[in-house]
């Protein structure tokens, strides 16, 4: 992909879906696969894994997180709600 991102904003939630199929792999496998499609960027955020008031409660991101950090030159930002971040440098 040009340009290369230097953030990625990703989706954590729900059932993985590649080419409108159902992915065959953990959901913590596809997350590693997209960042590495980005050529992986040097900043990754979870998104849309926060509480929920229907089940489930809360997406573990955990997996998917340690995978990013052992397979790829990535990190991922693990941001807490209400406080600022200084995004790009």
């Amino acid at each position: 992909m040009e340009p290369k991102p230097n953030i990625a904003i990703l989706g954590a939630a729900g059932l993985a879906n590649l080419d409108g199929r159902p992915f065959t792999g953990s959901a913590a496998q596809f997350l590693r696969n997209e960042v590495q499609w980005l050529n992986e960027p040097r900043k990754v955020i979870w998104c849309l894994h926060d509480e929920s008031a229907i089940k489930p409660y809360r997406v573990d991101t955990q997996a998917a997180t340690d995978l990013v950090h052992s397979e790829t030159k990535s990190r991922v930002w693990m941001l807490k709600p209400g406080t600022l971040y200084q995004l790009f440098d």
